[in-house]
């Protein structure tokens, strides 16, 4: 019993290698920008961090507990979650404004299946995110790790974005411009 507790403290400075914690506030979005807020409040399969992806170029990792932010040049997109399965949105940004997705995952029969859920206007939850967001801890990727992510699992990240674009395209969620603030 010593030695667990002896190794919870490697353990836990071992899941802060993927991201680096910050307290500066965000600054909202640009002219020629759109900020994406993507947070992960659910604390089923704790110990994986799921990878957020902006097309192929890996932007961030979700961790339970924490909410990071991206910058977008404004129009298209197809963002992709990826870790135990994989998720899509399809998103069309609109410079100057800040959007909201929600990670989290559902027991499916054999295994968890990922869900990245916009959060738009009309939602309760999104009347709520500044609370919920003060309830998390604000992180920032760390590009190193991103790059050594993204060469190490380049092929399993390949083959799950042309899935989602191909077979399950019109199960991906739509995140439209009026759904930012």
């Amino acid at each position: 019993m010593k030695r667990i507790l002896l190794l919870l403290p490697l353990l836990a400075s071992c899941g802060k290698e993927w991201m680096v914690v910050t307290e500066a506030p965000a600054d909202p979005p640009g002219t020629g920008e759109s900020r994406v807020i993507v947070y992960r409040d659910s604390f089923r399969n704790a110990t994986k961090p799921y990878v957020f992806l902006d097309d192929e170029e890996p932007l961030g990792f979700s961790l339970v507990g924490t909410w990071f932010e991206v910058r977008c040049k404004p129009g298209n997109h197809f963002f992709v979650l990826h870790g135990v399965s994989a998720d899509g949105v399809r998103a069309t940004l609109e410079a100057g404004r800040t959007y909201f997705l929600r990670v989290d995952s559902v027991p499916e029969l054999l295994h968890l299946q990922l869900r990245l859920t916009p959060i738009v206007p009309g939602m309760k939850e999104f009347e709520q995110i500044d609370a919920i967001l003060a309830g998390l801890e604000r992180v920032e990727p760390v590009d190193t790790r991103l790059a050594e992510f993204a060469e190490h699992h380049a092929e399993d990240l390949e083959e799950s974005i042309s899935i989602l674009k191909t077979e399950r395209l019109d199960q991906c969620a739509i995140l439209g411009p009026e759904a930012g603030r």
